[in-house]
């Protein structure tokens, strides 16, 4: 937003701002927030930043060494539109307690990938567009306790709302609400309202649209952007929405899968890697299948070959794995297609020009930390172009068909990504030198997430009755 720390003050002063919100994530990609009146707002603070207790925060240190720095972005600004005094929102990196990057810290992480990419492609830039789904409930209640565990949604939209709907109106049969026009899409206005917002916080928006799940599944693309951009633009589009939603008495959720049996909400990213003259490398106009260049088949073979592992940062949810099976267009097929939605890798096939061409990464969900997850898809990619892991010559493909009816022997040669969280931490506790590279992650990040995940995700959730082993086992 702003290109220097004066033209930052000079803008505050100005549009009489009266509170600076300083966001941070921590490493599981949640922000969090420390405000200040505009009035202690400095150039002091911008260059050294502010104190906090970095032990309270996911992921970083422990509370014997808990003082670190939150250090504000001046490029990183957005004028909050949900506070009553006027409120500019700085996204920050945080950093040890002497001021010096700490090697935790994901927008930071972030920051080196990029200067890695910039050396392997002088006067190159990576770009990313991401595909933003979420559910907008009316009501979601939930509990889990030792007598009882229980979740509840309700949406006027879904086919099981259409006997106490207030106001009555039109409900979607299961699946197939894609596309949907008002008065059936209920948040068509309210979806207007966030893209608006959007755009005011500096991120340009492709589009919005009703998804394919009954009970309000709604999308918001955004247009391609550096890696730092689209990580800050994903954590800025999900505050728009929560906070819209809440004005309007309704709630989002990212859950990958929060409802049985319907459309799950994906976070598909397009990527690519330009020129200066915004010419996608990918891009070959002499190459027989799709305009896919020889670095396109070792940019998806880098994907592809470490794809398992990647899902340890792109799906880090236990319930990302309820999205990733056969079935509702989920993308559980390591291979790549211009038309299959099964498979890891897809070719957007309306859009292959020199400026256009790029590969969609279909795996990846919203529960994930962007800062890491995109860095770790750059690693995979920057590993195969270096090694020159051609996706065809590796058995990726191309597959355009329906792979389910495959022969069983031509099916069983097509790998699949993991079918839980444990599966993707176990994936990346084998697979990660290639995060190593460049000092981009280190042992002691990936070690970490390992444990924090298994602890905090995956045990809990194995050792707790699911209400529905009730229905299966009651009377065994």
């Amino acid at each position: 937003m702003f290109s220097s720390i004066e033209e930052l003050m000079r803008f505050i002063k100005d549009e009489k701002v009266e509170i600076i919100n300083l966001k941070v994530a921590d490493l599981v990609g949640r922000w969090r927030n420390v405000s200040l009146p505009a009035s202690h707002f400095s150039e002091n603070v911008i260059s050294h930043g502010i104190g906090t207790d970095g032990s309270s925060y996911i992921g970083f240190k422990g509370v014997h060494e808990g003082d670190m720095r939150i250090v504000p972005d001046y490029t990183a600004c957005f004028l909050d539109p949900f506070t009553e005094l006027k409120t500019l929102n700085v996204i920050c990196d945080i950093a040890n307690a002497d001021g010096s990057p700490y090697h935790r810290c994901p927008r930071t992480l972030a920051k080196r990938t990029m200067d890695l990419i910039n050396q392997r492609f002088p006067k190159c830039k990576a770009l990313f567009g991401m595909e933003i789904e979420c559910y907008i409930f009316d009501e979601l209640k939930y509990a889990t306790e030792l007598d009882q565990s229980f979740y509840f949604i309700e949406s006027a939209e879904a086919f099981w709302s259409s006997d106490r709907n207030s106001p009555p109106g039109y409900t979607f049969p299961r699946m197939q609400a894609y596309h949907a026009v008002t008065p059936g899409d209920r948040t068509h206005d309210m979806r207007s309202e966030m893209v608006k917002l959007i755009e005011e916080a500096g991120i340009p928006v492709q589009y919005h649209h009703h998804e394919t799940g009954s009970p309000c599944q709604v999308e918001i693309t955004i247009r391609h952007n550096d890696l730092i951009r689209s990580a800050d633009s994903q954590l800025i589009v999900k505050y728009i929405v929560k906070n819209v939603c809440a004005r309007h008495n309704k709630i989002a959720t990212y859950m990958p899968k929060p409802v049985y049996d319907e459309g799950g909400n994906a976070g598909h990213v397009h990527q690519s890697i330009v020129d200066e003259n915004g010419i996608s490398l990918l891009y070959d106009p002499d190459a027989s299948y799709y305009s896919l260049s020889k670095l396109a088949y070792y940019y998806i073979g880098g994907l592809l070959t470490h794809a398992r592992a990647l899902c340890a940062f792109t799906n880090p949810a236990t319930n990302s794995y309820k999205r990733l099976v056969p079935g509702y267009e989920a993308p559980t097929n390591l291979c790549f297609s211009a038309s299959n939605r099964t498979a890891g890798v897809r070719i957007p096939g309306w859009e292959i020009t020199p400026q256009g061409s790029r590969v969609e990464y279909r795996p990846p969900d919203h529960t994930c930390n962007q800062y890491l997850s995109l860095s770790a898809q750059m690693m995979a990619v920057l590993d195969g172009i270096q090694r020159k892991i051609d996706a065809t010559e590796h058995g990726f493909g191309p597959f355009d068909l329906d792979i389910t009816k495959l022969p069983d022997e031509e099916r069983a040669k097509i790998g699949s990504l993991p079918d839980s969280l444990k599966g993707a931490l176990e994936a990346l506790k084998d697979d990660h030198d290639f995060l190593l590279k460049g000092e981009i992650f280190s042992e002691d990040l990936i070690n970490f997430w390992i444990k924090y995940k298994l602890e905090n995700d995956v045990m809990p959730l194995q050792r707790r009755p699911h209400p529905y082993e009730f229905t299966l086992y009651t009377d065994a």
